[in-house]
């Protein structure tokens, strides 16, 4: 909402480091005074948004976040000062809850001791899993997922046990081959041979750890059967600044950004569809994995991953251009990035995620890089 200084009122969407866009009116300006330098405006609208870019109320909030700036001038720049904090809202003409954050129960078991059911889905912009109204996020409306694996049960009808004969169970095995360089220390002459690559982790559904891939209407043609959810964050949301040698997660003593060497997204055959990761600052894209479907009647030693009936998820490398990779792109902290997930929902599955799940180094900002092409 932009007040200016002659008393007009404007209703703004929210663009990234912009001026934003112009809504349809629905605020009615019921009072608007000046007195000892302070400026009161008071203004009314109806409780649902007059369109989806509008913000709705909801009668179960209790609470509003809010961002405010006062201008220099009335044109759009840099603010003269700004705030933030929470605004409690309370009912007129009636009682006010004064604390609701749903059911607070548990999944039950018959086995093992049954864990309370916690969620915890960040809103927009962080995800649009509260805007979807995605089953995940509540008890109430909790379908399933990992919630339900918690406490080490299968879920099958009573008169299944998977573990009632030797048939039943799984045997397998894994190989594992590793390549490796002798580390070279740094040097006053040459830096160090390898860097230490840090986990760069963080979901697009925001700290819920899964989602429901809702399905589409029946009859819906596969093509038109899509399920998108959004996320946004910035790199150092990614990043847990403390001893690497305390554990695998911590990142160290921070730089300027971080170098990513290899992206890959939690793309769960077979409705992934595909996963992008953007840089919002700049508008280019960073990784886009893409599931590839084999096709060839058995794997060959040319291509490993090409067999009929099985599905590849080929990650996004980056490094030496000799190597035939991309350069590695420089995440400063501050970046502002996008994740994008698409599934194919003919058919509900529930426990999806939308991870990304990476590997860099930490660094400085890199020196522009003047390249001739013919």
């Amino acid at each position: 909402i932009n007040v200016f200084t002659d008393g007009s009122v404007h209703e703004m969407q929210l663009t990234n480091q912009g001026g934003g866009v112009e809504l349809k009116r629905s605020l009615r300006l019921v009072s608007h005074t000046v007195s000892d330098g302070t400026r009161t405006v008071v203004l009314s609208r109806p409780f649902a948004g007059a369109t989806p870019a509008h913000f709705s109320f909801s009668a179960r909030m209790h609470g509003l976040s809010y961002i405010a700036a006062a201008g220099k001038s009335a044109r759009y720049g840099y603010h003269r000062v700004s705030d933030d904090g929470q605004l409690a809202l309370r009912a007129l003409d009636g009682t006010t809850c004064v604390c609701d954050t749903g059911a607070d129960d548990f999944i039950a078991s018959d086995v093992n001791p049954p864990e309370r059911f916690h969620k915890n889905c960040l809103p927009e912009p962080f995800s649009d899993l509260q805007r979807l109204k995605n089953p995940t996020c509540a008890l109430e409306t909790y379908q399933g997922g990992l919630r339900c694996c918690r406490n080490g049960n299968i879920l099958l009808d009573k008169h299944q046990n998977p573990w009632d004969s030797a048939e039943h169970r799984l045997t397998y095995w894994h190989k594992f081959r590793f390549y490796f360089e002798e580390y070279r220390p740094a040097s006053n002459s040459r830096p160090a041979s390898h860097q230490n690559l840090v986990r760069f982790f963080r979901e697009t559904e925001a700290q819920s750890g899964e989602y429901d891939v809702m399905p589409a209407p029946s009859g819906t043609p596969p093509r038109d059967a899509i399920y998108q959810i959004t996320g946004h964050f910035q790199a150092k949301d990614g990043l847990k600044m403390c001893n690497p040698r305390t554990s695998p997660h911590c990142a160290g003593r921070g730089r300027a950004g971080i170098n990513l060497v290899y992206a890959s997204g939690h793309c769960h055959a077979p409705s992934c569809i595909k996963m992008e990761l953007w840089n919002a600052d700049t508008g280019r894209l960073i990784c886009r994995q893409t599931p590839l479907v084999g096709t060839a009647p058995a794997a060959t030693a040319s291509r490993p991953y090409d067999e009929r009936g099985y599905v590849a998820i080929p990650p996004c490398l980056f490094g030496a251009e000799s190597e035939g990779l991309l350069p590695e792109p420089f995440l400063a902290y501050d970046t502002n990035l996008t994740s994008i997930k698409w599934n194919n929902n003919t058919y509900a599955h529930y426990g999806e995620m939308a991870m990304w799940q990476m590997r860099g180094y930490q660094s400085w900002q890199p020196p522009p890089v003047s390249r001739t092409f013919a």
